[in-house]
């Protein structure tokens, strides 16, 4: 096992892992021995990143196709990571259709956005005992509430 995967490991979740960033990320991951729940909207492109992951680098992966602003995601990603010790989450969905301009958009469209990349949130814990275990937020306007996230469960591996 690989010093990182002693911190962080042996489970992490990555929303939005597809494609891009969150693929990318899955496979950092996976090459430091961290078994992997993935998890996104497109089905086979993630299906892609987890059969990637588990072959090039030996780990176990579960990828679970989830549009994360709907209403049952909290029952859905507590099913999915049940019994697992999960270190690390990384949460990075948000990413829009970049073709057409926000306000071509079906309002509907725009709303659903506006709620995944400004007012969803991981919708689970790092459950880990581990002494760094951490939720990470890369993208959208999440970011906003670490420091709320940061009093409930202090970590020695997040600078303050």
């Amino acid at each position: 096992m690989t010093e990182f995967a002693q911190k962080y490991g042996p489970w992490a979740v990555v929303a939005g892992a597809s494609e891009g960033i969150g693929a990318s990320l899955a496979d950092q991951l996976a090459s430091g021995d961290l078994n992997l729940v993935l998890i996104a909207r497109n089905g086979p492109l993630l299906d892609e990143v987890a059969t990637r992951a588990g072959e090039e680098h030996g780990v176990a992966t579960r990828a679970v196709v989830q549009d994360l602003t709907d209403p049952d995601v909290t029952a859905r990603m507590a099913d999915a990571t049940a019994g697992l010790d999960v270190g690390l989450v990384i949460y990075n969905a948000g990413a829009s259709d970049r073709t057409t301009a926000f306000l071509d958009n079906e309002f509907e469209y725009s709303l659903k956005q506006i709620k995944l990349d400004c007012s969803a949130r991981p919708p689970w814990p790092a459950t880990s005992d581990l002494p760094c275990a951490s939720v990470a937020e890369v993208a959208s306007c999440w970011w906003r509430r670490l420091p709320a996230l940061r009093a409930r469960r202090p970590s020695p591996c997040i600078p303050r």
